[in-house]
């Protein structure tokens, strides 16, 4: 009959077992841990918190617009347009920026119009 091999965590303390743990499962864990987040966060925005459809969208082109009054508008065209009971949509709006002073600005403002 074999004999069973006995562990050798037995006679180590409890830091020298977390040690050897780590030492020999450190990628196990670090790709499990990595796993686990990119999991939770996929139920998190998917089901748990699922973003809203939008019932209005409206895009602004231009050099500048604040992003409350950005928030603000969106706020309002959710109170007066959409008027969802549910509260599954909102209203959306986004911005692009365009500056065509400046030339370092050519390519991005290219993508903008492209968009």
């Amino acid at each position: 009959m074999k004999e069973r091999k006995k562990s050798p965590l037995k006679n180590m303390t409890f830091k020298e077992k977390v040690d050897h743990i780590w030492e020999y499962y450190r990628i196990h864990i670090l790709v499990s841990a990595m796993v686990l987040f990119f999991v939770g966060s996929m139920l998190n925005h998917l089901v748990f918190n699922p973003p809203k459809d939008a019932g209005i969208y409206v895009a602004f082109l231009g050099r500048f617009m604040d992003m409350e009054e950005i928030e603000d508008l969106q706020d309002r065209l959710t109170e007066e347009i959409v008027k969802d009971e549910t509260e599954k949509t909102e209203g959306k709006v986004e911005f692009f920026m365009l500056d065509y002073d400046r030339v370092e600005m050519a390519e991005m403002n290219m993508v903008t119009v492209q968009k």
